[in-house]
């Protein structure tokens, strides 16, 4: 699990669409979300035409997992950080 965090900028694991637990997937959405404000919609159309409704899913799937996991938040502001200073 933490190596598909930790590589989240591979493009063929993050837009793969309809895989079950697909954390890789479900962090960039997260991050997506935090960082640029877009609607629902937008990234849906990026992440393979899912729809708004499906973004807020994943999004709320993480915010609560890393309520609970903090090892999973560490790794999320790692990426950011790298996203943030690159």
């Amino acid at each position: 699990m933490s190596q598909a965090i930790e590589n989240p900028f591979n493009d063929e694991t993050i837009l793969q669409k309809g895989k079950k637990r697909n954390i890789a997937r479900d962090v960039a959405i997260y991050l997506s979300r935090e960082m640029t404000g877009e609607s629902g919609v937008a990234l849906g159309y990026y992440f393979g035409g899912i729809s708004g409704a499906g973004i807020t899913t994943r999004y709320n799937h993480i915010a609560q997992k890393i309520q609970n996991d903090h090892s999973l938040l560490n790794q999320i502001n790692r990426i950011r950080d790298k996203i943030i200073n690159n």
